[in-house]
Order: C-alpha cells, then sequence, then structure tokens
C-alpha cells in the first residue's frame, strides 16, 4: 500500500497494524511493494480479524441506538 505522508498516513498505518500487514507499507516510490511483500498474506487471520472488528461494530451501534 502506497500511501501520501503528507494526507491518510495514519489511517494506513492503524488498518494495517490491525491486519498485522505492516510491511505492506510504501512510503516512497523507490520502494517496491514486490520486494516489501515478502511474506504472503494470511487470509485467514485477516478475515478472523474483520468477522472480530464485524462483531464489536454490531455490538457497539446496538448499544449506542439501544438508547435513541
Amino acid at each position: 500500500m502506497y500511501i501520501n505522508k503528507k494526507r491518510g498516513a495514519t489511517r494506513f498505518h492503524s488498518l494495517l497494524k490491525m491486519f498485522h500487514l505492516e510491511d505492506r507499507l510504501v512510503t516512497n516510490i523507490e520502494e517496491s511493494i514486490i520486494t516489501k511483500a515478502k511474506n504472503p498474506i494470511n487470509w485467514e487471520v485477516v478475515n478472523q480479524i474483520i468477522e472480530k472488528e464485524r462483531a464489536f461494530s454490531s455490538t457497539f451501534l446496538k448499544s449506542a441506538l439501544k438508547y435513541i
């Protein structure tokens, strides 16, 4: 993932960290995404994290909306 250091970099860092994919971050054009990503993505782990975050978000929203 190529980021603009001046805008949005923090969010990209946090998302990649959440999914244990920090090694995919490219900060300058001289870096190659292919050479940065030496390890294959473990999609099983990524999908488990997505499901966990989805459940957390759903619970949060249901709780917050209960009082409206």
